[in-house]
């Protein structure tokens, strides 16, 4: 009766804790850039792909090559947009590469740009002096002379070049309910068109295999109507044109710094995920609690725990790479060529969940196998192992998302995995205590539970359910493993 009643209580205050969270959902309010190098540093490349239809038409690669350079608050972006309209049909076809100069607050300078549109090579060369836009853009390779009065602070933004409508955001303050109004210059045609985007909410969105953030949802009217996804650390994660039927994804798999070198975590960047690791640590101890009980008191529970976060390495070095290899060389193509996302889909997941189900399985397999561990401590081994790996696989997203608000789906989703992770170590361990038959029968149940929760945002990428939906799904997912689990080994210790 004791162990019920404790059951019931932790469960009471996990289940609390962790959907607390998703009722803190008040209006979100982000503060524009004092300056473009404070978001985009110099060498780094963000690169978008255009997808239409499931097919790949090209990618977007935009990298700062100098920011500010000759002292002149110039920050220059080198441009590459490549897309080919073939597979849908059409012969149009385009390569446009080169120079693209903003002052540090954003407005438009100058641009060199060579274009390849069919087979017809243009250039293009503008440059603002004082207040007026002059240069020349070649029409079916004659020079045509352009001279344009242009006010100050205009910001300008070409077609298909997203990295001009993410600089634009991250230069404005954005506000749930506010409206942005304001006229950009299109260098290409030399014209000044109105532009009108409104904020509509701030919510968790799923971008593609899996990876996902909370975001503003911003509805943009003019000069265009498009939805765009803006999160919280300055980045363009996705771009929804239902008109063409297209999708833009920032793809994070092939961001990259290149020199100089910029410090991947800097001691300021971790001070401001500390709420955030304290959080995923508290939830990991207080999920493990249903199986540890008064084993925290043994020094080979925390050994697990420790255990735990260094499994995380091999992840990083192992896991992740396989499963970008995995996205780029067959999963990318395959969808290309029609075929089932559903079904490509499994083979993005079911690395994470062989890989982590069975680090799990070997760091308790061996302890077990030298009758150093065994029973209730295996249990308590095994869980505060799940537990700790969950907390490195939380904090770890958060980094490399760039996220740190305390308060976003990403925090309850990334709570939910760490919940399984303790439980799926625990059981894990309860099986090991038994015999090998059971033990591999409950790695391929874990294996399946890890599988189903790495599957399910596949279904909001694919618009086929809500993020919301998907979330309590996971949860309910979790919570029965949980509760399962602990009735397994409640009925294990009454026999």
């Amino acid at each position: 009766m004791l162990f019920l009643c404790n059951m019931k209580k932790y469960l009471f205050i996990l289940v609390l804790s962790l959907f607390s969270v998703s009722f803190v959902q008040a209006e979100r309010f982000l503060p524009a850039s004092t300056t473009v190098s404070s978001y985009r540093p110099e060498g780094e490349l963000r690169v978008w792909t255009f997808i239409v239809r499931d097919s790949v038409l090209g990618q977007l690669r935009s990298q700062v090559v100098s920011s500010n350079e000759n002292n002149d608050g110039i920050i220059v972006f080198n441009e590459t947009l490549d897309l080919d309209y073939s597979k849908l049909g059409s012969e149009l076809t385009m390569h446009i590469t080169g120079d693209v100069r903003v002052s540090n607050n954003g407005a438009f300078v100058g641009n060199e740009l060579e274009l390849l549109i069919n087979g017809q090579a243009e250039k293009q060369k503008l440059k603002r002096d004082d207040e007026a836009l002059k240069g020349y853009i070649t029409r079916g390779g004659e020079r045509n002379n352009q001279h344009m009065e242009l006010r100050e602070g205009i910001f300008a933004v070409d077609n298909n070049f997203v990295d001009q409508f993410e600089m634009f955001f991250a230069m404005h303050d954005l506000r749930v309910g506010d409206t942005l109004q304001d006229s950009i210059l299109v260098p290409q045609n030399m014209t000044i068109v109105p532009f009108s985007a409104v904020v509509r909410e701030f919510t968790y969105k799923t971008f593609y295999n899996r990876v996902g953030d909370s975001v503003f949802v911003i509805d943009m009217i003019a000069p265009q109507q498009m939805q765009m996804l803006f999160t919280a650390s300055k980045r363009l994660a996705k771009v929804i044109d239902e008109r063409q039927k297209m999708n833009i994804y920032l793809d994070e798999v092939r961001v990259e710094k290149i020199k100089p070198i910029q410090p991947a975590f800097t001691l300021t960047k971790f001070i401001s995920f500390l709420p955030n690791y304290a959080f995923y640590i508290c939830l990991g101890l207080l999920s493990a609690l249903f199986f540890v009980g008064s084993g925290f008191k043994w020094g080979t529970s925390w050994v697990g725990l420790g255990l735990g976060a260094i499994l995380f390495v091999p992840v990083i070095f192992l896991q992740i790479p396989m499963q970008n290899q995995l996205f780029l060389e067959m999963y990318m193509p395959k969808i290309s060529s029609g075929s089932s996302p559903y079904v490509w889909g499994l083979l993005m997941v079911l690395p994470a969940a062989v890989f982590q189900e069975g680090l799990k399985f070997a760091s308790l397999y061996i302890p077990a196998r030298n009758k150093m561990l065994h029973g209730s401590r295996l249990i308590a081994f095994g869980a505060m192992v799940g537990a700790g790996l969950g907390i490195i696989e939380g904090c770890y997203l958060d980094g490399i998302a760039g996220n740190n608000a305390l308060i976003s789906w990403a925090l309850l989703e990334r709570s939910f995995m760490i919940a399984f992770h303790a439980t799926s170590g625990a059981i894990l361990g309860s099986a090991i205590s038994k015999n090998m038959s059971i033990a591999l029968k409950t790695l391929g149940g874990t294996i399946l539970v890890h599988l189903l929760l790495r599957y399910l945002p596949l279904f909001v990428q694919q618009t086929q359910a809500t993020p919301q939906l998907m979330y309590l799904m996971l949860a309910i997912v979790v919570l029965i493993f949980l509760s399962i689990s602990l009735l397994i080994m409640k009925r294990d210790r009454a026999s």
